[in-house]
């Protein structure tokens, strides 16, 4: 039995969201604990954050928390949460959010994205299993 589970979550794909609470609540009992993140895409590049009023990278971080925090609510009831909304590189902040939590397991939804793709893990699934200090349980 796995006692720290980090999931990563894609909170615009629904199924893909629902699909990976459901896996998780299939491996885990309530005695773990799990560690729930989603990775926003960095918009301070200078040329990027431009474009966006000031404020917008906090308002986006805050309005993805809340959307975690009511998912992990609605989802995880009874269970041992911890909900961490990171900004960048997704493959490199699922690595490093494991890393810094002393998870046991990573538990991911493979993504496709092109025809190419559904031959193979989606490069981020892909990255993270090579890079990853634990076991990785990639659902297809």
């Amino acid at each position: 039995m796995f006692n720290r589970i980090l999931a990563p979550l894609d909170l615009q794909d629904t199924t893909g969201t629902d699909q990976t609470l459901a896996a998780l609540k299939a491996l885990t009992g309530e005695s773990s604990h799990v560690v729930l993140l989603t990775v926003m895409p960095d918009i301070r590049m200078p040329l990027v954050a431009s474009y966006f009023p000031k404020g917008s990278l906090e308002k986006a971080v805050d309005a993805l928390t809340q959307s975690l925090n009511k998912k992990a609510a609605d989802s995880l009831k009874g269970y041992n949460v911890s909900c961490v909304v990171a900004v960048g590189d997704a493959q490199e902040q699922i690595v490093k959010t494991a890393e810094r939590e002393q998870v046991d397991l990573i538990l991911m939804k493979a993504y496709q994205h092109g025809s190419l793709d559904k031959l193979m893990l989606g490069s981020v699934t892909a990255k993270v299993v090579e890079r990853s200090p634990c076991s990785v349980f990639v659902l297809k």
